[in-house]
C-alpha cells in the first residue's frame, strides 16, 4: 500500500463467566461485567512501514459495567439478590462505569540500521479512568484494575543503538 507495508491486528475477548467463592459451602458468584471485571475487552493496532519510517496507531476498549449493584447484594450462601440492598447501593454509591477507550500512537525512525528512534504518546485524548465511590476500594475513587490508565496522557522517546 502506497509503496509500504500495512499490518492490522485485532484482539477481542468475551467472557461468559468469571465466578468466585471463598468457602466450599458458598455458591459460585459470577462477577462478570462488574466494574472491575468487564465481560468484553478488545484492542486494535495498525502499523504502516515505509522505508525507514514506521507509523503505529492502536486503541484498547473495555466494555461498560453492569450488574455491580446486584453482585454486592447477592447472598453468598444461597445466591439470592436482595432488591432492597440493590436500591440502597444505587442510592448511596456509584458502582457502574461507562465504556472506556484508550488511544496510543507512535512514529519510529531507523537510521542506517545503526539506530532506531521511537517517539509516541499514550492516552492521546487524556481519557481519565472512570470513577466509582471511594468507599468501595482502599485507594480512592478509581476502580482497582490494571485495565485503566491512571497516569493520563504521557509522551515517550525510546532509542536503540547497534554497534
Amino acid at each position: 500500500m502506497f509503496d509500504g507495508r500495512l499490518l492490522l491486528n485485532a484482539n477481542a475477548v468475551r467472557y461468559t463467566e468469571q465466578s468466585d467463592r471463598l468457602f466450599p459451602e458458598e455458591v459460585l458468584l459470577d462477577r462478570n461485567g462488574t466494574y472491575d471485571t468487564p465481560d468484553f475487552v478488545g484492542s486494535f493496532d495498525a502499523t504502516y512501514r515505509r522505508n525507514d519510517v514506521t507509523l503505529r496507531y492502536g486503541f484498547t476498549f473495555l466494555d461498560a459495567s453492569s450488574g455491580t449493584y446486584e453482585y454486592f447484594a447477592t447472598s453468598r450462601l444461597d445466591g439470592s439478590v436482595d432488591q432492597a440492598t440493590v436500591q440502597d447501593l444505587k442510592d448511596t454509591y456509584i458502582l457502574e462505569v461507562p465504556a472506556y477507550f484508550l488511544h496510543n500512537a507512535s512514529v519510529q525512525f531507523t537510521v542506517d540500521d545503526l539506530m532506531q528512534l521511537t517517539v509516541g504518546v499514550r492516552n492521546i485524548f487524556d481519557t481519565e479512568p472512570p470513577r466509582i465511590s471511594a468507599a468501595v476500594t482502599t485507594i480512592g475513587n478509581a476502580p482497582l484494575s490494571s485495565l485503566f490508565d491512571y497516569q493520563g496522557r504521557t509522551f515517550f522517546v525510546n532509542s536503540t543503538f547497534s554497534f
